[in-house]
């Protein structure tokens, strides 16, 4: 028996978001790793189409290979299975590596931070000193006795504003450089950042692909529903008219009502509706319904047994034919 499973819209629209969702981001970290693998722009960009071609087989061939192997096709289900188990290991390590150098790019970039940081601090240390020299000169010179040497404190009490303007400037900088600095930081110690960028990296493609094989499995059970309706018309086996009643029939009247009844003797069953069995006829002759069983089903809302007969005295009667694996209207 081949185990399936069938999904209401309201599981499959989750599915399939969330599905796509996690393909998507694995795609793009396979991609952008290989991307920075070639040192050319043409090659960057075949091995950017490259990942994500990878990436469409892996969710391709092992959603596959789980349906032949439901089917009992092992030889094809195992050589799908191991092509797509390859490609899954490429993705998750692809997705690990990613992860592993955007977080080395960010801590060389935090230590280039770093040193920007200590060299502007530097740079405000050798201003305010300035500022200190030049405070002091001037004092000394207001203090002189002489004359020109107290205007000169003036012009020398000129460059301070000048200093102070440059040192509030880099103390700017510098606060920009430490907030990237604190950002960049990472929380985590070398074995912890590696122990979660595999349990992301694993993550991200066993629900991914968990989504995708339900959803494929759920294909798979509405095709076999439709092709075993289908296929089990062609064993439909003709129901058998109920003899004919000759009755002692005291009022001729009556007589006549059992002739008219012999048209219909073969309609004479415990689960068969004339009425709607008529109703059927007029829509099938009207061409409101398509001579298909599924279309009939439909329209009767019974089950496939049930439709059996329907269909079987639509034979007898002449309203429809068998033509190849389906039906027509005669």
């Amino acid at each position: 028996m081949v185990m399936s499973m069938k999904l209401s819209m309201y599981s499959k629209i989750p599915l399939a978001f969330i599905g796509f969702g996690l393909a998507l981001i694995s795609a793009l970290c396979t991609s952008f790793f290989l991307y920075d693998i070639p040192t050319d722009q043409y090659n960057q960009r075949g091995a950017f189409v490259a990942g994500f071609l990878l990436e469409g087989g892996k969710f391709y061939l092992i959603p596959l290979s789980v349906l032949l192997l439901l089917q009992k096709r092992k030889f094809a289900g195992i050589s799908f299975g191991l092509v797509g188990s390859v490609l899954l290991v490429i993705s998750v390590l692809s997705s690990i590596a990613f992860l592993q150098g955007n977080v080395a790019k960010s801590e060389e970039q935090a230590s280039v931070n770093k040193g920007e940081y200590d060299a502007l601090t530097i740079q405000i240390e050798k201003v305010n000193n300035q500022i200190d020299a030049v405070t002091l000169a001037a004092k000394n010179d207001a203090s002189s006795k002489y004359h020109d040497i107290r205007e000169r404190s003036k012009e020398t009490l000129k460059q301070i504003p000048v200093l102070q303007t440059q040192a509030g400037r880099l103390i700017n900088i510098r606060k920009n450089v430490k907030s990237q600095f604190s950002t960049n930081a990472s929380v985590f110690s070398d074995e912890q950042r590696a122990i979660v960028f595999i349990t992301l990296s694993i993550m991200l493609d066993v629900v991914g692909l968990a989504c995708f094989i339900a959803l494929s499995l759920d294909k798979r059970e509405r095709e076999h529903i439709t092709h075993t309706v289908l296929d089990d018309t062609e064993d439909l086996v003709p129901v058998e008219k109920v003899p004919e009643v000759k009755a002692i029939v005291a009022d001729p009247s009556e007589a006549n009502l059992i002739e008219e009844s012999d048209n219909v003797t073969n309609l004479v069953r415990p689960d068969f509706n004339i009425e709607k069995y008529q109703e059927l006829v007029g829509q099938l002759k009207e061409g409101k319904i398509e001579a298909k069983v599924v279309s009939i089903m439909k329209f009767l809302q019974f089950g496939h047994g049930k439709t059996k007969i329907y269909v079987t005295q639509l034979v007898d009667d002449g309203i429809i034919q068998e033509v190849g694996q389906g039906y027509a209207l005669a």
